[in-house]
C-alpha cells in the first residue's frame, strides 16, 4: 500500500517542495548564518510548511506524512543519496560540536580543566566564550551563540559555566514526557484553577522505508496517544530501532531510512519553547541577573539542538537534546552527588511554559523564527525573537509588533501574558522577586 499524495494526506509533491524552498525570502535572514547550516534551516522550514500547511506555497494544503528525507530528496537533483547524506551529516556535525562545548564547560566547572587552558577561553577577553572547539566558528553556524548580544560584535561570554549547563539541562527535560507527567501531578491546576493538561511524547528512531512499505501512517503517531505496549510492538516488529549512543559524525554508521519520529503518549497542548526558556531564566534571577542570562542562553542552546535533530544523520532514541542533558547531568552527578538542577525547578519551568496554562500561550516556534531577524515597530529596525526575549529578561522591556511563532502572535501580547504568568507564579510563591537592569 502506498500513501497517496493530496490535500491533508500523504507526502508533499516535489514540485511544491521545490517552490517553497526556492521561494525562501532572503530578507528573512538568519543572523550571520554560514552556508552549511543555512541549507538545513531552510529544509526544516519547508518541512514545517508542508506538514502544517503554512506559508504561501502550502497555504491550506497540509501533507503530514512528509519527512525531512522527502524534503531533502526533492530539493537536490535526482535525489542524490550522497548529497542527502552530506546535508544530514552536516547537522550531526553541529550537534556533535554542541556536545563538545557542553563537555568542556562541564570539565571547567568540575575543575578537570583550568579555564585559562580551555579551548573555550578567550585570551583577549580573559573569559570563557561559546564557539566550536575545533575551529572557533559559531556553534550551529549561528553567530548568536558566539556574540554577547545581537547589537554588538563582542563574543558571548559565559559568566558562570554551571548556570549555562543548568539551562541546558532544563531545556533537555522540558520535552520529557516523564517530567511533564510529574509536573501535572505536582501542579494539577492552571493558574486560574482549571485542570492542567500537558501533552507530549517521545522521539523514536524509525525505519521510514519499512513503515511506508506496510502503509503505516506517520501522522497517526502524533495525533493519537500510544501506550507502552503499542510502542513496544513497533520495536518488536522492526519498525523502531533502539539507539541510545550519540557518536561523532565521521565514523558512525548512516542509514538513509532511519529518521526521528515523534510518538505521542499524552494528548493535549505541550510547552511553548519561548515561554519555558524565558521561565528558566526567570527562576534563576534570585542568583543574580548574570545567572539568569546564562541559564536562558544554555536553554536556548539545547533547544536549538532539539530542532536541528529532526534533520540529523544520526538519530537517537528520545532525541539528541534529551541525550545531551542526561549525559552532562549523569557525569556531574557522578562527581558531585547531585543533579545539575532539581526536579522541582524543572517542573516550575515546565509549569510556567505550558501552552495550556493560563493565560494561554499556544505558539510553536522553529529555529528559523527563533533566530530570524524580524522587523518591528515599522521603523526598519531588526531583532531576533531570542534577542527580544533576552532584552525582556534583562530589562523587563518589551519589543512590540514582533510576530512570534508560526501563529504570528504579536510580541506585546506574548509579553503581557508572560507578565501575568510571572504574577501568578509569585502569588503561589513559586518565583521570587525579580531584579531587572535599569
Amino acid at each position: 500500500m502506498t500513501i497517496k499524495t493530496g490535500i491533508s494526506v500523504g507526502i508533499a509533491p516535489p514540485k511544491l517542495i521545490k517552490e517553497d524552498y526556492d521561494g525562501f525570502n532572503p530578507s528573512l535572514a538568519i543572523i550571520d548564518s554560514v552556508q552549511n547550516i543555512r541549507v538545513p534551516i531552510r529544509l526544516l522550514s519547508v518541512l514545517g510548511h508542508s506538514q502544517k500547511g503554512h506559508g504561501r506555497i502550502f497555504s491550506n494544503k497540509s501533507f503530514p506524512e512528509t519527512t525531512i528525507l522527502d524534503i531533502t530528496k526533492a530539493i537536490f537533483e535526482n535525489g542524490s543519496a550522497s548529497k542527502v547524506e552530506t546535508v544530514r551529516r552536516e547537522v550531526s556535525y553541529h550537534i556533535d560540536s554542541a556536545k563538545k562545548v557542553l563537555e568542556e564547560l562541564l570539565k571547567i566547572e568540575l575543575g578537570e580543566v583550568d579555564r585559562r587552558s580551555s579551548p573555550l577561553y578567550d585570551s583577549e577577553l580573559s573569559e570563557i566564550t561559546i564557539h566550536c572547539i575545533e575551529d572557533r566558528t559559531p556553534v550551529f553556524g549561528l553567530a548568536h551563540f558566539s556574540e554577547k548580544d545581537h547589537y554588538s560584535t563582542h563574543k558571548y561570554v559565559v559568566s558562570n559555566p554551571l548556570r549555562f549547563l543548568q539551562g541546558a539541562y532544563i531545556a533537555s527535560q522540558m520535552d520529557s514526557i516523564e517530567m511533564r507527567r510529574k509536573t501535572v501531578n505536582r501542579f494539577p491546576n492552571t493558574f486560574e484553577g482549571d485542570d492542567l493538561l500537558i501533552g507530549g511524547g517521545k522521539c523514536h528512531v524509525a525505519n521510514l522505508f519499512e513503515l511506508r512499505k506496510k502503509g503505516i501512517s506517520l501522522n497517526s503517531f502524533s495525533i493519537k496517544a500510544l501506550n507502552p505496549e503499542q510502542i513496544l510492538n513497533y520495536y518488536q516488529r522492526g519498525f523502531f530501532i533502539g539507539r541510545s549512543v550519540l557518536r561523532g559524525h565521521k565514523s558512525d554508521s548512516y542509514k538513509e531510512s532511519w529518521v526521528n519520529l515523534y510518538v505521542r503518549e499524552e494528548m493535549g497542548l505541550g510547552c511553548c519553547d519561548d515561554a519555558t526558556i524565558l521561565g528558566a531564566g526567570l527562576l534563576f534571577m534570585e542568583h543574580g541577573l548574570d545567572a539568569a542570562i546564562d541559564v536562558f542562553h544554555g536553554a536556548a542552546f539545547v533547544d536549538t539542538v532539539d530542532t536541528l535533530d529532526k534533520a540529523t544523520a544520526l538519530p537517537v532514541t528520545n532525541g539528541a537534546d534529551e541525550y545531551l542533558g542526561k549525559y552532562i547531568n549523569n557525569k556531574f552527578k557522578r562527581i558531585t552527588g547531585s543533579d545539575l538542577v532539581n526536579d522541582e525547578t524543572i517542573m516550575r519551568a515546565i509549569y510556567f511554559g505550558a501552552k495550556g496554562n493560563s493565560p494561554l500561550i499556544p505558539i510553536s516556534d522553529s529555529i528559523r523564527r527563533f533566530h530570524q531577524l524580524l522587523r518591528f515597530n515599522g521603523n526598519g529596525i531588526q531583532i531576533t525573537p531570542l534577542a527580544a526575549h533576552r532584552n525582556f529578561l534583562e530589562t523587563n522591556q518589551t519589543t512590540e509588533n514582533l510576530p512570534l511563532g508560526f501563529e504570528r502572535m504579536p510580541s506585546q501580547t506574548f509579553y503581557e501574558r508572560i507578565d501575568e504568568r510571572i504574577a501568578h507564579m509569585q502569588r503561589l510563591e513559586l518565583l521570587g522577586n525579580l531584579s531587572f537592569r535599569n
